[in-house]
């Protein structure tokens, strides 16, 4: 047990992250999905095994940041630690590097990372559990915590939020503060807000928010006759938010952890393989 710890804190190489997350058999699949007229089209990715999926774009650079579960034995992956997030990069959604860079996290997990482009460079979001049990579950504490790039991985991370059943944090810059957004307990999803934690919308889990103009696109997942449909709102700054809208993929695929980016004029959905619990 002991060897498994230390060789799961360790970061692994960037080989060992593609050649795990890469080419790896028998994994959850994730697909890109290219906003068309009617239908948004799409393709499997050659990445086979990242979940807890988020996205964001650098100008024609599109990252995915995940976990691995090829990197640590499935069944332990959630509860043992993983200092360390995998991210993949492209500029043509067809071919991706892989990294894995460390992380100094003040416990000893991380799970659902958010790449994020800040006013001071690139920060990295993601919640942090103690002890094993599910964390979405409203009776289990977590703590969200951002950390910042440092040319070579993420420093030390601080806490940002605290509660119980709070997973899958996507920050949007707002002005001159961060705007939080968190799924709750497996069945909503908050935001921040001076006076704390404000429900967004209920039914929905897996937020991913980004800005575009003056416009805050959100999109998330919500479960329809047992499968993951993506669906997105949009607010306008000093407007709330409109229902959500069903994203219609053309090839009727399930949507998890549904996130997007836009590299010039092309919008991009990411949709992952669903994983059951």
């Amino acid at each position: 047990m002991v060897a498994l710890l230390l060789a799961c804190a360790r970061a692994p190489s960037d080989a060992d992250v593609a050649a795990a997350t890469l080419t790896a058999e028998d994994a959850g699949e994730v697909r890109a999905y290219t906003e068309g007229k009617d239908r948004w089209l799409g393709a499997t990715l050659p990445i086979r095994s990242l979940t807890s999926l988020d996205a964001y774009a650098e100008g024609d650079t599109v990252f995915l940041s995940g976990l691995s579960h090829q990197l640590v034995p499935s069944a332990l992956a959630e509860w043992f630690p993983q200092l360390f997030v995998v991210v993949l990069e492209s500029t043509d959604l067809r071919t991706w590097s892989a990294h894995a860079w460390p992380v100094d996290a003040p416990g000893h997990s991380l799970i659902d990372p958010a790449l994020v482009l800040g006013p001071t460079g690139r920060e990295l979001w993601f919640v942090q559990v103690d002890g094993t049990g599910d964390p979405a579950q409203g009776s289990r504490p977590s703590q969200v915590v951002r950390t910042h790039w440092t040319g070579s991985g993420f420093g030390r991370a601080e806490v940002m939020v605290e509660g119980k059943g709070l997973v899958d944090p996507s920050p949007v810059y707002q002005g001159e503060a961060w705007e939080v957004f968190l799924t709750r307990d497996h069945h909503e999803v908050v935001a921040t807000s001076g006076a704390g934690l404000v429900s967004v919308v209920a039914g929905l889990t897996v937020p991913h928010v980004r800005r575009e103009g003056d416009t805050v696109l959100l999109t998330a997942q919500r479960v329809e006759a047992g499968r993951a449909q993506a669906v997105e709102l949009r607010r306008t700054d000093g407007g709330g938010w409109s229902a959500p809208i069903p994203i219609e993929l053309a090839d009727g695929g399930v949507c998890s952890s549904p996130s997007s980016a836009r590299t010039g004029a092309t919008r991009v959905l990411f949709c992952a393989e669903e994983r059951g619990r």
